[in-house]
């Protein structure tokens, strides 16, 4: 399918319709009994993507970049629609809870398409938009739970976050949803994992960064480290500072979180930074 996008497909006016009938099927996600076509499409995000980028691609070439604001707009509107479809409360459905978990499952795999035709900010604001429009709850249901963190751990591994200038943008809703499950003591395996790829990223990149005002990303926990453990104490100041150093912000409103990991580190042993 790579190669046929590739070198063969020609359709050069392909995206406008594509763009228009995805837009379409995430409007009426919220009013249609019957969703299999939508999921369908959803499971298909990547590939659509591809066709719709290559599509553009194509267009642009043969007509020296005709057209490219109302391109550029109409992405802006289907990610509107996005955010749409991940806003609806699906507690009371069963059928809108699958497609919102399809959608999830494959939006990580379209931002090196977006980041053919938008700069690494633009993807990254999308990016963050549609995580942030998601409800912030913990109690939708644990599947759910597990879809959205996951979306999110696919993020942070992605290619758009080794990128310090997209992570400036990501982390203060990516460690906005963890916030909200570590409060609640769910999915610690997952955060942990997520916590541990960004210290790792963090610590790995070559990257200087400046430091810049932001708001805080996160409120306080309350999370305090117990006494007699020094190590855990070394451990989780360690790990805020390497924080701290991608976003500009003083360690010690990392600590919170970094404390809530620490802790899972210890009891599971399962994720590394």
């Amino acid at each position: 399918m790579d190669t046929y996008i590739q070198k063969h497909f020609a359709g050069a006016l392909a995206y406008k319709e594509l763009i228009r009938c995805l837009k379409w099927y995430m409007d009426c996600s919220a009013e249609l009994i019957r969703q299999d076509h939508i999921q369908e499409a959803m499971r298909a995000l990547e590939y659509l993507f591809k066709f719709i980028v290559q599509s553009r691609i194509l267009y642009s070439r043969a007509t020296c970049g005709m057209e490219e604001e109302q391109f550029r707009s109409s992405i802006q509107e289907l990610f509107h629609s996005i955010r749409f479809v991940l806003s609806l409360d699906s507690r009371n459905s069963e059928t809108l809870l699958f497609t919102q978990a399809a959608l999830l499952n494959s939006f990580p795999t379209i931002f090196d398409e977006l980041l053919q035709m938008f700069t690494v900010q633009e993807v990254a604001e999308f990016v963050r938009g549609t995580l942030g429009s998601m409800p912030s709850t913990v109690h939708i249901g644990q599947s759910m739970d597990v879809v959205k963190l996951q979306s999110i751990a696919r993020t942070v591994d992605s290619r758009l976050f080794s990128f310090s200038e997209s992570r400036r943008i990501l982390l203060p809703v990516v460690l906005h949803h963890i916030h909200l499950h570590l409060r609640q003591q769910k999915e610690l395996l997952i955060c942990s994992g997520i916590l541990g790829s960004i210290f790792s990223i963090v610590k790995t990149s070559s990257l200087v960064v400046a430091p810049h005002p932001t708001p805080s990303a996160l409120p306080r926990t309350g999370v305090t480290p117990a006494r007699g453990r020094p190590a855990k104490s070394a451990l989780y100041t360690s790990q805020s500072e390497k924080l701290s150093s991608v976003t500009g912000r003083c360690p010690s409103e990392w600590r919170p979180v970094c404390a809530q990991q620490a802790t899972q580190h210890n009891s599971t042993q399962s994720c590394c930074f």
